[in-house]
């Protein structure tokens, strides 16, 4: 196929385009993997049916006589599927020799020869990847029975499929010669019985249970997340965690946690305490803990936690705004310089503010050079900024794993922040710039950035934006963009359980929002003997 069309291809019996579980998904193989594909299996003949090495030619050849043709077809012979972790390709496999009178298919599976050791990384790939194929056998395609046929010589890949819930039907004696010498074959199978009833009995898969980490007072977050959780599954229960056991927000929310301070002695512990609660996606809501989560986010995935947080790249970029001007700007981006030198930032007025953490605790606002000098001086790591006059807004957004903005610039959702108390924006009020809206879609674009983000501009007197930094979580006054069309918790759950993410037509919500963030009561009746 010299000339693939731009849309990804697709098997036309599969209802879904892909089915993930944490960071590992599969979706129909595309052109542009068959040749990875090829040289994987040429340096693993010894565990394949396959008599020789096989040509650029043969594999083009092949897939262009018996693959993509099936994948017009109602009921395929063979479904060959590509397995991705975060994007990339690690593997390939699929449903092989389906015999769908009888609703029962062989399992096919190949991995990355440099991912095959040690063995319990391979583990977790075989043990990922039987997770996807079965669900979509058993779920999209209403298969009865998978079963399987591997070489005894591979003890290890054995013991995956034992654990992973096939029964072993047999062996084949001297079944295949390998090397010079004959070896067993061993045949396992799954039920779509079995299937049901192992899911039934293990803790749920993302998304099950939903963390909040940081909790805090966020009430109006606990909310929202309730809200997207109770419409994905009825049974999904949202638990609150923070460090302090009496968090306000602990009373909003179907579970509390009183966690340990995240740290990387502590982060196993807490990934134990996700699994025993049957959580399998985390929202972490800190700053403070962004870059954390994003480094553990893998090893959580192993785990089948999905965790809401953008690559640790993009997070560190965006936490640090030196980095995050001196990058936006080398790329062309409206962002606001920022220098280390009081010196270097011209006449003033200035911003004066720390490089890491909540810039809104420590900012200082129309300083001259003298007055910037002695506020860097109180500060662990200053950075000075030239002061821009004009309008304070934030942008809501949320990107996928292939960082999209949803919706690309009509999911840009822009706020004017009329009172701000603190840093935080208490009345806020949507407004439209499709301008500034498509701006700041390619910035997070760029940025490689996925999940809920808010981005902080200023629009001067000749309607100029500046950007100032981008926050990648969920920001305090975003309840308004959900108001305005936008579903960032409905999403993430959603594309953790490996769900079609809704057509993003018709997003935006017609008119504009008015948000006045206030107080509020919650009152709980206590019975008389409770503590």
């Amino acid at each position: 196929m010299p000339n693939p069309p731009a849309e990804p291809l697709h098997y036309r019996c599969l209802p879904r385009r892909r089915v993930a579980h944490g960071a590992l998904a599969i979706e129909s193989v595309q052109p542009d993997d068959i040749e990875a594909i090829r040289q994987w299996r040429n340096a693993q003949m010894a565990i394949l049916r396959q008599d020789g090495p096989l040509s650029p030619d043969d594999q083009r050849a092949y897939y262009a006589a018996h693959v993509w043709p099936a994948m017009a077809a109602e009921r395929p012979a063979n479904i060959l599927v590509s397995i991705l972790e975060h994007g990339r390709l690690v593997g390939y496999g699929g449903l092989v020799h389906i015999d769908w009178a009888h609703r029962r298919a062989e399992i096919s599976f190949l991995l990355d020869p440099a991912l095959t050791t040690p063995n319990d990384r391979y583990g977790r790939y075989f043990q990922g990847f039987l997770d996807l194929i079965r669900d979509l056998a058993f779920t999209d395609l209403g298969l009865h029975k998978l079963t399987t046929e591997s070489y005894d010589l591979r003890p290890y890949h054995l013991s995956v499929l034992d654990r992973a819930g096939f029964a072993r039907d047999g062996v084949l004696r001297d079944h295949v010669r390998v090397d010079g010498r004959f070896v067993d074959a061993v045949a396992h199978s799954c039920l779509a019985a079995d299937h049901r009833s192992r899911g039934a009995s293990r803790r749920p898969g993302p998304p099950g249970h939903v963390l909040v980490t940081s909790a805090g007072a966020k009430a109006p977050l606990i909310r929202a997340v309730k809200a997207a959780a109770r419409a994905h599954d009825a049974h999904a229960r949202v638990v609150a965690g923070d460090t302090d056991a009496a968090a306000p927000a602990f009373c909003l929310a179907d579970d509390a946690w009183a966690m340990p301070a995240t740290d990387d002695t502590t982060m196993a512990a807490i990934l134990d305490g996700c699994e025993g609660r049957g959580i399998g996606l985390v929202i972490p809501t800190r700053d403070g803990e962004l870059a954390l989560w994003a480094a553990w986010a893998e090893r959580a995935a192993a785990r089948g936690i999905h965790v809401a947080v953008s690559p640790p790249a993009a997070v560190a970029r965006c936490l640090d705004k030196l980095a995050f001007a001196r990058a936006g700007r080398a790329a062309g981006w409206p962002v606001i310089p920022a220098v280390e030198r009081v010196a270097d930032a011209g006449p003033g007025p200035l911003v004066v503010k720390e490089r890491w953490g909540a810039g809104s605790r420590s900012v200082a606002v129309g300083l001259s050079p003298a007055a910037a000098e002695a506020h860097a001086a109180t500060l662990s790591a200053a950075i000075v900024q030239p002061q821009v006059a004009g309008v304070e807004i934030s942008a809501d957004a949320w990107l996928d794993r292939r960082h999209r903005v949803r919706g690309g610039a009509d999911g840009v959702v822009l706020r004017r922040r009329e009172r701000v108390v603190a840093g935080e924006s208490q009345v806020t009020v949507t407004t439209r710039h499709p301008d500034h809206e498509r701006t700041l879609a390619g910035l997070l674009e760029s940025l490689a950035l996925s999940g809920p983000v808010v981005a902080q501009a200023i629009v001067d007197a000749d309607d100029r934006l500046h950007v100032i930094e981008i926050n990648p979580r969920f920001g305090g006054a975003s309840t308004a963009g959900i108001a305005a069309g936008l579903d960032p918790f409905g999403w993430t759950l959603a594309e953790a359980a490996g769900r079609p993410l809704p057509g993003a037509d018709g997003l935006r919500r017609p008119g504009r929002v008015r948000q006045t963030r206030l107080a509020a009561d919650h009152v709980v009746r206590l019975p008389d003997d409770a503590p």
